[in-house]
């Protein structure tokens, strides 16, 4: 067979190469070439090109070659992955129109690696959508279960924060787009989905009771929940909180209160550190705008403890018309509710007790009658749980404010008790005026005469009915040394300032006739401090900061007391006061070191220099000093030199002083002129030098 060529004399290239994205490979077979005369004849070295099917990867993704040919606009199934190839060859990705065998064009979606999506969901342009078995898509609707449970789609959009009936069932789809479950709290109500026993998770309930953390409630026909025996609201400090230090796992008595009722417990208005006086207000602002304070079926007032030990000096009258005045506007905004006022348990804060009249001039018992006096006139419960008493406040209340667990328990049972057998409300809405405004005097307030001043209680001296009062917090003050003005008063058992000369405690004072009433005694007084059995120094009514002679000696006051061992600068010198705070003489021994306060009644430090007894066990109690330390060295005594060693004076041997070499005798003195030494002879010159030549 003989073939015409475009060109003689050339034989065909062999080998593999790529022509338009196609593989082609070198083949060894009969081939044609060209003789002389042009014509074409048989070669067996030539090579063939053929293509491999299957897929084939290029620059531009995946194409398909079938029987040698690059398939297009075609589904090629290849192991468990389908792909579609275009009309260009290549292999489609994305979100695709794709003609079904009917004609009608349907969504698929391919992914990154150009394969097929099937049973799964996707976003697009925040557009959600789903593809089935077939891998036909369609825009995400309705109800879609997911990993993390439930979602409702829109035109392919998460419903968030909105309700959706599906089938009959109502769902509620939270901020997140996810189905809620479980008890929520959605707007003002609540509600619960999921049932009972658990089969279905996320549909809302109604027309049911069902307990709930403990709480029986009941859903109505809208789902909405309330407690189906009502919900008790604390209102307080912190033992309303449920709080102490004890680590006892301690819960609000209200808590517990509502524990053994079955009902609903909200200690929303319950914070720690708070007062009827400073705090009550605010806190009845905030529970009256509270959403969930129209639902409350008990409200329970525990507080005022605090307004004994830190109020800032409001009368027990201020107190009253605040606590009035807040329950009237806690009623009005939820008349159905009934009101209690529990009382203080007590009140033995750093060793006070019931009686001790605190910062606002008023104790914890005309507290407790005060509060008992508001409720009644306003027609509310009053519950007094008696469970710590004087007896056993150390171990129901041992920091003397805050109830053990078991006594906030005991406290509940109490409160409980009481609310299951009073149900009747019998609020009725009586004003009381309580309040004295900014009075300034000596008034009858709620709890006895007070002294107020613009309207608070006063603590130091006033001046009523001729003469001098001392008030502390509002209450007058009986026997006792004053402190004001920068002088020392005294008050007899009627609280008024003494004057003229005075006897206390067998000893008297002059207090001046002037109508000043200040002390102007002078002296080691006794005037009931703290300190050295009550006694302390007075200069004219002042107490006196330095020394003081005192039974033959002098002592050393720091505003009026006397002080015990310690230096002290008077008058240019220095002092010592021994354990007994009296000045020193003579030579001391102090922290180790010799001093010298002389002999001569004057008492003050001087320069310790000499051969001086101090009691040490070498050469009779004697040694050297120099200004107070022990010394080392030469010291001239009595005519000659001796040489010392801290202090003590050394007998026969040599000594190196000031340059030079020197020989004491056996009684530590220098030798001079000739001397013999241990049977060698040696001179230590004849003119008052003393040292070896």
């Amino acid at each position: 067979m003989k073939y015409k060529l475009y060109k003689t004399g050339k034989n065909l290239v062999s080998g593999a190469f790529i022509v338009a994205g196609l593989t082609l490979s070198a083949i060894t077979g009969t081939g044609i070439v060209a003789n002389a005369d042009g014509e074409a004849t048989q070669n067996p070295s030539i090579v063939k090109t053929q293509i491999t099917d299957g897929l084939q990867s290029n620059g531009a993704g995946l194409v398909y070659y079938e029987s040698g040919s690059m398939v297009k606009n075609k589904w090629e199934a290849i192991g468990d992955k389908t792909y579609y190839f275009g009309s260009d060859g290549q292999a489609l990705s994305g979100l695709q129109m794709i003609s079904t065998d009917s004609g009608s064009p349907q969504k698929y979606y391919f992914g990154s690696d150009y394969t097929l999506q099937k049973n799964t969901t996707f976003t697009i342009n925040n557009q959600t959508y789903q593809a089935d078995s077939n891998g036909f898509v369609s825009i995400l609707e309705g109800l879609v279960t997911n990993n993390q449970g439930k979602s409702f789609y829109v035109n392919g959009q998460k419903v968030t924060s909105q309700w959706e009936t599906v089938d009959g069932n109502i769902f509620y789809f939270g901020s997140d787009g996810q189905a809620v479950t479980g008890l929520q709290t959605i707007g003002n109500q609540q509600y619960y989905f999921g049932t009972a026993d658990g089969t279905d998770k996320y549909s809302l309930q109604t027309n049911f009771d069902m307990p709930i953390n403990g709480v029986t409630y009941h859903a109505d026909d809208q789902g909405q929940l309330k407690p189906k025996n009502g919900t008790i609201w604390g209102f307080g400090d912190s033992t309303t909180v449920g709080w102490n230090s004890y680590n006892d796992g301690s819960q609000s008595y209200d808590a517990y209160a509502a524990k053994n009722l079955g009902k609903l417990y909200r200690n929303t208005s319950a914070y720690s550190g708070t007062q009827i006086g400073n705090d009550m207000v605010w806190m009845t602002d905030q529970a009256v705008t509270d959403n969930n304070f129209s639902q409350v079926t008990e409200l329970v007032i525990g507080m005022g403890v605090n307004d004994i030990n830190f109020g800032d000096g409001k009368p027990l009258n201020t107190i009253a018309q605040i606590f009035q005045d807040s329950i009237r506007r806690l009623h009005a905004a939820n008349p159905n509710m009934k009101i209690y006022v529990l009382l203080p348990q007590g009140d033995w804060w750093q060793g006070s007790n019931n009686e001790t009249i605190g910062s606002d001039g008023f104790s914890m018992n005309q507290l407790r009658d005060m509060l008992t006096q508001v409720a009644n006139s306003l027609g509310i419960q009053v519950i007094n749980a008696g469970v710590v008493t004087d007896q056993n406040h150390t171990t129901t209340l041992p920091d003397g404010v805050h109830p053990t667990n078991a006594a906030y328990q005991a406290i509940g049972e109490k409160i409980s008790n009481v609310i299951q057998n009073n149900p009747i409300n019998n609020y009725h809405d009586t004003y009381q005026n309580y309040d004295l405004g900014n009075v300034s005097g000596y008034v009858n307030t709620l709890a006895g005469w007070r002294w107020l001043e613009n309207g608070l209680v006063f603590t130091g001296f006033r001046y009523y009915m001729g003469t001098y009062y001392w008030f502390v917090n509002g209450a007058r003050q009986n026997e006792g040394w004053r402190t004001a003005w920068g002088h020392l008063y005294y008050t007899n058992a009627d609280g008024r300032a003494v004057q003229g000369i005075y006897n206390i405690n067998g000893q008297n004072f002059n207090f001046g006739n002037d109508g000043t009433y200040y002390m102007r005694s002078s002296g080691y007084l006794y005037d009931g401090s703290s300190q050295n059995g009550g006694y302390r120094w007075y200069e004219n009514g002042q107490l006196f900061t330095g020394f003081r002679n005192y039974m033959g000696t002098y002592y050393w006051f720091v505003d009026g007391v006397r002080q015990n061992a310690g230096w002290r600068q008077a008058w240019g010198y220095t002092y010592y006061t021994d354990d007994n705070g009296r000045a020193v003489s003579g030579t001391q021994f102090i922290d180790g070191k010799l001093y010298d306060f002389g002999n001569d009644g004057t008492f003050f430090e001087r320069p310790l220099s000499g051969y001086i007894w101090d009691g040490s066990s070498q050469n009779g109690g004697y040694r050297w000093y120099e200004n107070g330390q022990l010394f080392t060295g030469f010291r001239y005594y009595m005519g000659t030199y001796y040489w010392f060693i801290d202090g003590v004076r050394q007998n026969a041997g040599w000594r190196q002083a000031w340059g030079y070499t020197y020989w004491t005798d056996q009684d530590g003195r220098a030798v001079e002129g000739h001397q013999n030494i241990n049977g060698q002879n040696y001179y230590f010159g004849d003119n008052g030098t003393f040292y070896l030549r």
